[in-house]
This record gives C-alpha cells, structure tokens and sequence, in this order.
C-alpha cells in the first residue's frame, strides 16, 4: 500500500540533533505521534540517555519532551509502499528532503533507527543534507531481541552525550571552529600551533623527544582530566576506550619520526608537530600525500615554515614509511567522508604494516580513513596506538571502527570557542 507522511517534522530553532525513522508504524499512525506502540522502545532509550523520566504516553507530553531538549524527529522517507510497520518491505520510496529544516534549526547531528533507514539516508539523503547519519539500533518491537546489548545502549547514549556538550559531530565541530576564528577573533594557525604542541606534548610522555627513554605510567597515559576554564571533562568515560594500555611499548631509542600530512588542515597539524620535534632534537621528517595545490592557506604556510626549519619533506612515496620508529598520522581529519582509494589507500595501509612491525603510531584528531561522526572506516583505516583529539570527543572515536582504531584517545584544549 502506498503510503505519505502523515506528520511534519518536529523541530524548533533550538533543535541541535535530528533523529529519523523509516515510516510509522500502523501502531504509531494510530496514536498520532512517532514512535507510539505502547511496546517500542524509543521513549525509554532516549529517556534513558537523557537521564530523564520516560514522557507519559501522551502526544503533547512527548511534543514537549523532545523540544525542551533540542530533539527533531522525523522520517527519511516522505511516501512509501509498505506492508504494516516492515522495513524489509519498503518499496517505491520517496526521500524526505531536510536542507530546510536544518537551515531553520541548530541541527548539527542526524541519527536514523535501523540499518534501512541509515543505508537509505547515506545513500539518498547525505548530500542534500550535508551530513551522514549515524546508526542507531532500532527501537521497534520486533527487535527486542537486540535491544539492551552494549552496542545498543553505547549508541543510544550518544543523545544525551551530544546534548550535554560531552561530544560533537564533525559540523559541531567545524561550527566550533568557525565561532573561534571568525567571532572571536582567534586566527586559525594560533588553533594549529596550540594542535601540535599538544601533539608533542604526548609524545613527550613517552619519551621521543630527543631520543630519551622514560617509562609511561602504570596504566598507560592518562591526563586524568582536561581542564578549561570552568569546563572539566573526565576523557575516561566521554571515549570508550581511553583508559586502555597502550597496545604496543613505546620504543626504546627511537631514531626517526615520520609526520604523514595530507592537504588539508590535519595536514597543517602534522608538518607542524614535524617542526617543533626537530626543535626538540628529534629526528623528524614529513611525508606529504597529496596535491601541493590543493593545501589549505594554513597548511602551506606551515609547509614553508618547516622547510625554513630544516624539516625534511618527502613528496607521494609511502614507502618511505617503512623504518620509521613513530609515526604521526595527520593524513585526515574529521572532514572525511569519501571512501579511501589510490595512493591514499596505499598510504594507510604502508602505516598499519609499519604498525604491525613496531612502529608507534599516534593519530591526529581522528585516525584517518575513520568517519568522525559514524565510527565506520571509509576503504580503510589506521589504526593508531594514540589519538589526540582536540576541544571535544568525537563521536565517531566512541562507536564501531572508530573505537577500536583509535587506541588511547585524549582530548586536548587548544583553546576552542565553547557555547
């Protein structure tokens, strides 16, 4: 049966994330609201994640519940053809489009329940959008088996993660960054200076500056809590996998750091983390991927300044990762979204067999080839020992691949506007 929408999105102007079905149920339809069988776990699941009483079954009660907390709802689809409430029967189906909303809202962040609705949006939706969808395991009734699961409840808690400012998503992060630079007046090479050296600071931990050996703490490394001003966050329950050992040793008499910087802004991080090791004593060098004409301005005024430096640069070669004892992955930052392929594929790849041989690998931001908003690997990923990540946790380190490719995860204040 072919059906339409029956409901216009719920949002307001202070809606920060969106979450989207793939059509209501007859149930739901019945009631008048979304996600109204009296046995669907969504109201419970998002309660949960809030901290909050579950709203009464009350389509007023729950209007309100999702606008006081920023919450949009919606469906990826504006008609289908479908028997009862089965998404493996949808058929003909016609996307909703959602530019407007997001225009009109404060909307950084889409998650959609089941795997159908997040394959369709990613597939139909993301370009219009601008952003890709994270997975949420469905709430529906007919998958009780799977709800309760830690993958479940891991998922379901990014809500209230993002809500209370724990985590961002990539355009959370982005929209961070613009306010820092453009509102307050902070110029982006300051934000990159302030990336590496706490970049540096890490490997400082353990050692490689220099050549010197010290022992990383019991427990492997850990800054506890990352403070700013007034903002405390406690890293070991914002990453999933922060308070984890390091998966290799640090090495003994490193003799070369090798920087691996891509075009864009992480590449920026990476030749300057390259610079300030070299000040340090390290030995260190850049391998560059990428298309010179394609840096951003900050990346080739960072380029040129660790030329000046003596900074060795070495031009689309991954084999020169073979040999080197550290090696800083600044290939992608959070901006990725196409899947790996070519000399990039090959890049990534050389830096996990260099792994598997013992080099160290700390990643910059987000280990590349890992969606920052998803957790998925695009093609394929690094996988790191460390992750700094800067201002915030990203939710992609705290889901799927993500987590496991990002090995001790930090979060680093590098002095980032914060609402």
């Amino acid at each position: 049966m072919k059906l339409t929408h029956p409901w216009a999105p719920e949002y307001t102007r202070d809606s920060k994330l969106l979450i989207l079905g793939t059509f209501p149920s007859p149930k739901s339809r019945e009631m008048g609201y979304y996600y109204g069988h009296p046995q669907n776990a969504f109201w419970k699941s998002v309660a949960a994640s809030l901290g909050e009483p579950e709203p009464p079954y009350d389509v007023e009660a729950r209007q309100r519940f999702v606008r006081e907390h920023g919450i949009a709802l919606w469906d990826v689809f504006r008609s289908v053809d479908i028997d009862g409430a089965a998404d493996a029967s949808i058929r003909d189906a016609e996307p909703n489009t959602f530019r407007e909303i997001i225009a009109k809202s404060d909307i950084k962040t889409i998650f959609t329940t089941g795997r159908t609705g997040t394959e369709a949006f990613n597939r139909l939706c993301s370009g219009e959008a601008g952003m890709h969808a994270v997975y949420l395991p469905s709430t529906s009734p007919a998958n009780r088996r799977t709800q309760g699961t830690p993958d479940y409840e891991r998922r379901w808690a990014l809500i209230g993660k993002l809500l209370r400012g724990e985590l961002v998503s990539s355009a959370g992060m982005k929209e961070l960054d613009r306010k820092t630079i453009e509102e307050k007046g902070v110029p982006s090479l300051v934000l990159m200076e302030r990336a590496a050296l706490a970049v540096v600071d890490r490997l400082r931990v353990g050692g490689v500056i220099a050549g010197r050996t010290l022992e990383a703490p019991a427990g492997g490394l850990d800054t506890g809590r990352v403070s700013a001003g007034t903002y405390n966050f406690d890293t070991a329950k914002l990453c999933q996998n922060y308070t984890s050992p390091p998966t290799h040793p640090f090495p003994c008499q490193p003799r070369k750091v090798l920087c691996v910087c891509g075009a864009g802004n992480n590449g920026g991080d990476g030749f300057a983390v390259a610079r300030l090791l070299r000040l340090s004593g390290a030995e260190s060098s850049v391998l560059f991927i990428g298309d010179r004409n394609n840096m951003s301005e900050e990346t080739r005024q960072q380029a040129l300044i660790a030329a000046n430096y003596g900074v060795p640069i070495i031009e689309n070669d991954p084999a020169a990762i073979k040999g080197a004892d550290i090696i800083v992955d600044a290939l992608f930052g959070i901006g990725l979204t196409r899947e790996l392929s070519s000399i990039y594929l090959d890049t990534v790849q050389a830096i996990c067999k260099a792994r598997k041989a013992g080099a160290y690998v700390i990643a910059v931001d987000v280990p590349s080839g890992i969606s920052a908003d998803t957790g998925e690997a695009l093609g394929g990923a690094v996988t790191a020992d460390e992750t700094v990540t800067f201002a915030f946790c990203k939710i992609g380190l705290t889901i799927g691949e993500g987590q496991k490719c990002s090995g001790n995860v930090s979060v680093a204040d590098i002095g980032i506007y914060r609402d």
